[in-house]
């Protein structure tokens, strides 16, 4: 019940309520031929950490992706160019242009990043096991071509774990070497606000304010979990979108909260009760200084990475759902 064990007792305005991307550290991706990339990356990354050799708990999951595509914003942006350069960051750094983008540099990034978000997060997983995965699913064979047909998320996966010879060797050098560029480059900002726990003290001061008196309880939690665990899925689905990342936790656990509120039919309870919910979150919404025009807007957000990831195989449900470690039950 990893759901439940999230603590939600003390909610920090600066850290659990910050976008995870803000604007004006991380300069938005510009290069539609980038943001497919990243997005790609992520799906990869996603899929990576619901593997059995790793099996990522949710907080460490979104960290890692978060943490790669705050370094892709520099990638792509500042540290391309003239805006950062080696001595900022106390590293040398090369990045090449968007028409010459290196592919195995950002696959190991990307496993960094893995490496990265489990320590960051306590969730600590062996290099060894990081290597294993990245490798079994092609993190350092992306291409050209791969990047053109996003649409299909396709993924061919190697058979074996890579063999421990001169490559093994040379590819946990470099990561370990790039884990400390990855840190320079983003000034050791790997604190990431979690909308996860957001969303689960939003549930909870709904249902506790909420009059439930014309309400059987065994309706009332059957509703309460339906949903939590749509909104802790929703919300699982949000690192495919960066401008969706641009917004406050509150305005991300709100949105899913509702769109969540939307898969709820009379059959379940009284849709009275539902709407209640719904004024309620409004008027929290209000009180945390989020308008519901703001939620509306991520709500659509939200929809549209649903239909983007309907493109997805049947491989990503089950990574975005496990109920290993995303269910109350």
């Amino acid at each position: 019940m990893e759901m439940m064990s999230m603590s939600t007792n003390n909610l920090s305005l600066e850290r659990d309520l910050a976008p995870a991307l803000p604007r004006s550290t991380y300069s938005p991706i510009t290069s539609s031929l980038a943001k497919r990339l990243v997005q790609l990356y992520c799906y990869r990354m996603h899929v990576a950490s619901s593997v059995a050799a790793l099996n990522l708990k949710v907080e460490a999951r979104y960290t890692s992706i978060v943490i790669f595509r705050r370094y892709t914003c520099h990638y792509f942006n500042d540290l391309k160019g003239s805006g950062i350069n080696s001595e900022d960051c106390g590293v040398e750094v090369s990045y090449p242009s968007i028409d010459g983008i290196d592919y195995h540099h950002l696959g190991v990034i990307a496993a960094v990043s893995i490496f990265l978000g489990c320590k960051a997060e306590d969730d600590y997983r062996s290099l060894r096991n990081v290597i294993n995965v990245t490798y079994r699913l092609g993190f350092h064979s992306i291409n050209d071509k791969g990047v053109q047909n996003l649409s299909s998320f396709a993924i061919n996966e190697v058979e074996a774990p890579m063999p421990l010879n001169e490559a093994y060797w040379t590819m946990k050098e470099e990561i370990i070497t790039k884990e400390q560029e990855v840190l320079r480059v983003l000034r050791f900002d790997i604190c990431i606000p979690q909308p996860h726990r957001a969303m689960l003290w939003f549930i909870r001061t709904l249902f506790d304010y909420v009059d439930t008196s014309q309400t059987p309880l065994k309706d009332k939690i059957v509703v309460r979990e339906k949903i939590m665990c749509d909104a802790w899925t929703i919300l699982n689905k949000i690192v495919f979108s960066e401008s969706v990342l641009r917004f406050n936790c509150i305005l991300l656990a709100s949105a899913s909260i509702s769109l969540s509120l939307s898969y709820i039919t009379a059959s379940m309870i009284e849709l009275n009760f539902v709407t209640e919910i719904r004024s309620k979150l409004q008027t929290l919404l209000g009180l945390l200084g989020s308008s519901n025009e703001e939620m509306r807007v991520v709500f659509d957000e939200m929809v549209e990475i649903s239909k983007m990831l309907a493109l997805a195989p049947r491989r990503f449900d089950v990574a975005a759902n496990r109920k290993s470690h995303d269910s109350v039950t």
